[in-house]
C-alpha cells in the first residue's frame, strides 16, 4: 500500500513519451507532435536520474532528493531541472488516486491537470437531441467516456412535440445540447434553436446532408450566430425556386420530425465522431473551432473548410426585438398654459 498521500500532487512523464540517448551529452524526449532536446553531460545525467526517479509518478520533493542524491547535483539545480521538463511540456503534474483511461491520458497529453479535468468533467452536463435508431453512435461514445448524457430520441414522422417537451425538461441541469443529424432547415432544428437561445443553454448542432456533412454552428446565446443566422446566409444568395421550396420543406414538416437526409453510412460515422469530440470540447468548456462558425466536409474530398457566420441583424431568434416605435408624423398637442399667448 503506498504511503504517498492521496490529495498528493505526482509528477509524470506524459503519456506517449519516447526517450532517446542519442549520444552521453544529448538526450531526446520525443512525442507525437513535438521534441525536447536536452545537452552536455550534466543535464542529460541529471534527466535521466530525474526520469528514473519519477518510477510512474512520484511527489515532487522525493523525485528531487531521489535525484540530487544519484547524482550529486545541489537539490536546486535537479528542482530547475524539473521545472525544465514541465515547462517543455515532458512531464505534467496529477494526483496519486487518478486513473489513466484513454481519456485522460489524452488530457494529459496536451496538458490538462488531473484536479481541473476531473472538476469539469463531474461538472458536465449534455443533452443529445437525435433521430431515433441513429447510427452516429455518439451517446455510447460520449458514455464510455463517463460524460453525463441524456439522450432524446426524436422519431422522424412522428410528432415533434413529445421530443421538445423532453428538452424544455432536460435544459433545467444541462451544461450544453447537442443537436445531431436533424436537418437544419427543418422547424424542429429552429425550435431546438429557440427553446436553447430562451433558456439559455449552449447549443451545438451537426448533420450530414447527401455529400456534405457539417459540424457546428455552436450557439452562445445571446453571444454568437444561431442556426437561423446560418440558414438565412446560406439563402441569401438563393434564387426563387430555390426559396420556394425552403417555404414548402418548413410547411410540410411544421409539426412532425422531419428524416434525416440520405448520406453515406460510414461517412455519416465520421462526421458524428467529429460532431462528438467538438461537443466533449465545449462540454468540458474547452476552445471551440464551431463557435461564431461552423466546419463543412465533402465525401470524397480531402479537407475540411471552416466557414465563419456573422449574426444576422433583426434575427428573430438570437437578436432581442425592439418595441414598435410610433410613426413619425405623430403630434402631440402641447397643455394649454395660463397666461399664455
Amino acid at each position: 500500500m503506498s504511503d504517498v498521500d492521496p490529495g498528493a500532487e505526482i509528477i509524470r512523464l506524459r503519456p506517449g513519451a519516447a526517450i532517446y540517448e542519442i549520444s552521453t551529452d544529448e538526450l531526446q524526449i520525443s512525442f507525437p507532435n513535438y521534441t525536447a532536446t536536452f545537452t552536455s553531460p550534466d543535464v542529460t545525467n541529471a534527466v535521466r536520474a530525474i526520469l528514473a526517479a519519477l518510477d510512474g509518478g512520484a511527489p515532487r520533493a522525493s523525485v528531487i532528493e531521489t535525484a540530487a542524491a544519484a547524482t550529486g547535483f545541489s537539490p536546486d539545480v535537479i528542482d530547475y531541472l524539473v521545472d525544465s521538463l514541465l515547462g517543455s511540456n515532458c512531464l505534467y503534474v496529477g494526483s496519486e488516486e487518478q486513473i489513466g483511461t484513454p481519456l485522460r491520458e489524452f488530457q494529459a497529453y496536451i496538458g490538462d491537470a488531473d484536479a481541473d479535468f476531473e472538476e469539469r468533467l463531474a461538472n458536465a452536463r449534455c443533452v443529445l437531441v437525435q433521430p431515433a435508431g441513429d447510427r452516429g453512435g455518439i451517446a455510447e461514445a460520449l458514455a464510455e467516456l463517463e460524460v453525463k448524457v441524456d439522450v432524446i430520441e426524436a422519431t422522424p414522422g412522428e410528432s415533434s412535440s413529445p421530443p421538445l417537451d423532453a428538452l424544455r425538461e432536460a435544459l433545467a441541469s444541462a451544461t450544453v445540447v447537442g443537436c445531431w443529424n436533424v436537418p437544419y432547415r427543418s422547424p424542429f432544428a429552429r425550435t431546438v434553436n429557440e427553446i436553447a437561445i430562451q433558456h439559455p443553454v449552449p447549443v451545438l448542432f451537426g448533420t450530414c446532408e447527401g455529400i456534405v456533412g457539417r459540424v457546428g454552428p455552436f450557439v452562445l446565446p445571446g453571444n454568437t450566430a444561431c442556426l437561423e443566422c446560418l440558414n438565412d446566409r446560406l439563402l441569401s444568395l438563393a434564387g426563387g425556386p430555390e426559396l420556394r421550396a425552403y417555404r414548402a420543406y418548413r410547411l410540410r414538416n411544421e409539426e412532425i420530425v422531419p428524416p434525416p437526409w440520405p448520406s453515406h453510412p460510414l461517412f455519416v460515422r465520421a462526421v458524428a465522431a467529429l460532431f462528438g469530440v467538438e461537443l466533449l470540447n465545449v462540454a468540458l468548456r474547452r476552445p471551440s473551432v464551431t463557435s461564431g462558425g461552423f466546419v463543412e466536409y465533402r465525401l470524397g474530398d480531402a479537407g475540411a473548410e471552416r466557414h465563419p457566420v456573422l449574426r444576422v441583424p433583426g434575427c428573430p431568434m438570437c437578436r432581442p426585438q425592439s418595441s414598435k416605435r410610433l410613426a413619425w408624423d405623430v403630434r402631440f398637442q402641447a397643455p394649454a398654459v395660463k397666461g399664455s399667448a
